[in-house]
């Protein structure tokens, strides 16, 4: 992983197998982090930097949260039938 991205998160790593994390990796170091309300502006500003830079192995995901929206695009069309008319 990025040493930056690395150093960015080293203060919001928790434990493993615990159920309060925001973001993790599987590519090492492999970890769960939290980031919290307070912190997420300023984590996103300089993550956005880092990926500005064109910074290799920025290997983080977002932990999927259980609700979310679900957004689906439909397209009806009637079409003319014997049985309709």
């Amino acid at each position: 992983m990025n040493a930056e991205l690395i150093d960015l998160l080293r203060q919001s790593k928790v434990s493993e197998g615990g159920s309060q994390y925001t973001h993790w990796t599987y590519y090492g170091p492999k970890g769960c982090y939290y980031i919290s309300a307070n912190d997420i502006e300023h984590f996103w500003l300089k993550y956005c930097s880092l990926v500005a830079s064109d910074a290799k192995r920025l290997c983080l995901a977002e932990r999927c949260k259980l609700k979310f929206a679900l957004i689906i695009q439909l397209t009806h069309r009637c079409l003319k039938h014997s049985l309709f008319l």
